[in-house]
């Protein structure tokens, strides 16, 4: 009888989603809604991104051309956040748009990292590319912070992984205009 109570409970603990084969599930994956809230009660970044487009930035060296996408960052809580770097993965395609490699890069640095109090922040994810490549969005990471009552407080951001950028992003050709010497 012990035995079909142990069977039973292990496989009541699989069903359970307590298995350790079990794909993660990853904030990115989950998405929030304003209704949910964080850590001190604060409610996750909310945000608009546009398409990848050709950047009037300069590229850093001859060769190749800058890409941006915008986002627009919204905040609805009553405490200014601070959005610190961000790192997107890129899935890079080329002339005849088939997708040819995964790189990696980062926000536009800005001025201000502090999406106000109730209200609007731009920022730019910059990329350097080989004439005839262009870049979609794949996943997205970063977090953002705030300082409730004198406490140090997460801020999620909806729809972007909340856990450390994972290895296998962080071993991805970079294509950050400020940390390569020539496009992707």
């Amino acid at each position: 009888m012990r035995r079909l109570a142990a069977a039973a409970a292990l496989l009541l603990a699989g069903c359970a989603g307590g298995g350790g084969d079990a794909a993660p599930v990853h904030q990115a994956d989950a998405p929030t809604t304003a209704a949910a809230t964080g850590a001190c009660g604060l409610q996750p970044l909310r945000f608009t991104a546009e398409k990848w487009q050709a950047s009037q930035a300069p590229a850093p060296s001859p060769g190749g051309v800058m890409w941006e996408q915008e986002f627009n960052f919204s905040n609805p809580n009553p405490v200014p956040v601070r959005l610190p770097a961000l790192v997107v993965e890129l899935d890079l395609s080329g002339a005849d748009g088939h997708f040819f490699k995964s790189a990696r890069t980062t926000f536009r640095p800005a001025a201000d990292e502090v999406v106000p109090a109730g209200g609007d922040q731009r920022r730019f994810a910059h990329a350097w590319l080989g004439t005839g490549s262009s870049p979609t969005t794949d996943s997205l990471f970063g977090k953002g912070a705030a300082t409730v009552g004198g406490a140090e407080c997460p801020v999620l951001i909806e729809r972007i992984a909340d856990r450390p950028v994972p290895d296998h992003v962080q071993a991805l050709v970079s294509c950050d205009p400020q940390q390569v010497a020539a496009p992707c």
